[in-house]
């Protein structure tokens, strides 16, 4: 059998359809080029507020209550490891906020956590962070 080949109304134009897409793509990508931009910029400016604000925190006891926390500083204010840290911030246990990638832990919110605590017993404690 021999291929034929239909040009009509309801075969369109290979060409036509593919430099289509191709602009539509082109687009796509610098929309996403300019969304990836605003975005470091954001997470950029973010990180300098959060710097700004543990820099004054540091210099004003009042405001301490501010400053974020790093989970590598949960880790060491609590003494445990990373692990047992990202399952409380997980489970909702420790408030946190997200700083672009970052997760940060504000003060006050570790020192609520603490404070609930010290209201239970050491061993109901560390049956809650798994150990």
């Amino acid at each position: 059998m021999e291929k034929v080949e239909r040009e009509g109304p309801l075969m369109p134009k290979t060409s036509s359809h593919s430099q289509r897409i191709e602009r539509a793509l082109d687009v796509y990508r610098e929309s996403l080029e300019r969304l990836q931009n605003a975005t470091l910029e954001f997470e950029a400016a973010l990180l300098e507020f959060e710097e700004t604000l543990n820099e004054g925190a540091q210099g004003h006891p009042v405001d301490q209550s501010l400053r974020l926390l790093s989970p590598l500083e949960v880790c060491q204010r609590l003494g445990v490891d990373t692990r047992s840290v990202y399952q409380l911030l997980r489970s909702g246990e420790i408030r946190s906020v997200r700083l672009g990638r970052a997760i940060k832990v504000r003060q006050s919110d570790l020192e609520g956590y603490l404070a609930a605590q010290r209201g239970r017993s050491p061993h109901e404690v560390s049956l809650r962070n798994g150990e």
